[in-house]
């Protein structure tokens, strides 16, 4: 055999790199399924984003205001989920059409809501016409509290390289975890802070959040090993430590947002805590519910609280925080089950050419 490999070089290079973390052996792989822990964490991530946006000043208390800085963690947690599950799925390589697919489950769902976010207003007498610039900078601007999806369009982008054993040799070597963290920390230092005239729209590249992306790519090439570290007992009590220094961390800025580098040190210190936390949840939750619906709510709950805000706007905080939670929960909610059982319209938020959901073990 290893004649043959030397005779070989095309055939030697493969057997090079069916070692070490660039390929996911196909026993492991076969056995990949349902990831509870990533389930639930993006059902919490999601009533997160609800909770945050439901918390509006001047309508804000002192106790109000902690819960909206807590809730900065959920856009680096669907960073790093995005990521996980892009590569949990296909650790090896990237499969053929995956950025066609991913951009009509993401992108068109994305341009069509902001469009809509858009216009109705326009068409229901709150605000006037946009021109086309103000238009197309709302699209590339992220707009309307929907700037997660063009960073996560860049990490599909990215993720495409995963089909090269260089990309994959790099992604896995320590030095991308460290790197990748000092210029994400580095960025989001400069641009938050003296630099953000320069750059404001800093937090909209794939730069300002590299770390995410390295860091669900090591995740989930080595989820097996990690879960069961984090479900062993006392596990939970023993990360407990972490989540009231990850809340300290996020309580020292005067206005929290989720691009800021001490919400990143918050979100890494609450992660482990939270993804143990979650593996003693069972199966079969109200939070596999949100989770399957997650990306619909997200779309859509911004836009009945934009449309009928006016009419509890004089309600006092908490009142009007949990008339908000009501309105943007329920109705974002209820509107995405609609869409997803209505023919042809599943593919408005992101159910349209979905793939095979992974078995359900674990």
């Amino acid at each position: 055999m290893e004649k043959i490999l030397q005779l070989n070089p095309y055939k030697e290079k493969r057997a090079v790199d069916q070692i070490g973390p660039l390929v996911v052996p196909a026993p492991v792989l076969a056995d990949r399924g349902w990831v509870k822990e990533m389930e639930l964490l993006r059902g919490m991530s999601c009533i997160g984003v609800v909770v945050g946006h439901s918390v509006v000043y001047p309508h804000t208390t002192g106790v109000l205001e902690v819960i909206n800085q807590f809730v900065t963690i959920v856009v680096p947690f669907f960073l790093f989920l995005s990521t996980f599950l892009a590569f949990y799925t296909n650790p090896n390589g990237t499969p053929r059409g995956y950025l066609k697919k991913h951009f009509c489950q993401v992108g068109v769902p994305y341009l069509l809501w902001a469009t809509i976010y858009t216009w109705l207003p326009v068409l229901t007498g709150i605000t006037q016409a946009p021109t086309f610039s103000e238009y197309l900078k709302k699209l590339t601007g992220g707009a309307f509290d929907l700037y997660f999806i063009p960073i996560v369009l860049q990490f599909y982008l990215v993720f495409a390289l995963n089909r090269f054993a260089w990309f994959r040799r790099l992604l896995y070597s320590p030095w991308a975890l460290i790197v990748s963290l000092g210029l994400m920390l580095s960025i989001q230092t400069l641009f938050s802070g003296p630099f953000r005239p320069v750059f404001p729209y800093f937090y909209l590249t794939f730069p300002a959040w590299c770390f995410y992306f390295v860091l669900g790519a090591w995740v989930a090439r080595w989820w097996e090993p990690i879960r069961e570290w984090l479900t062993r007992p006392w596990r939970s009590v023993q990360l407990a430590v972490l989540f009231p220094a990850g809340l300290w961390a996020i309580i020292q800025l005067p206005q929290a947002a989720s691009f800021q580098p001490l919400v990143q040190v918050a979100s890494l210190l609450m992660l482990p805590f939270l993804l143990t936390l979650i593996s003693r949840i069972p199966k079969g939750t109200w939070l596999e519910l949100v989770a399957r619906h997650s990306f619909g709510i997200y779309l859509i709950h911004r836009l009945p609280f934009n449309q009928f805000q006016h009419f509890y706007a004089t309600l006092e905080p908490y009142s009007f925080f949990l008339t908000s939670l009501v309105v943007q929960g329920g109705i974002g909610y209820g509107l995405t089950r609609i869409l997803h059982r209505l023919p042809g319209l599943g593919w408005t938020i992101g159910a349209w050419g979905r793939a095979k959901v992974l078995k359900r073990v674990g």
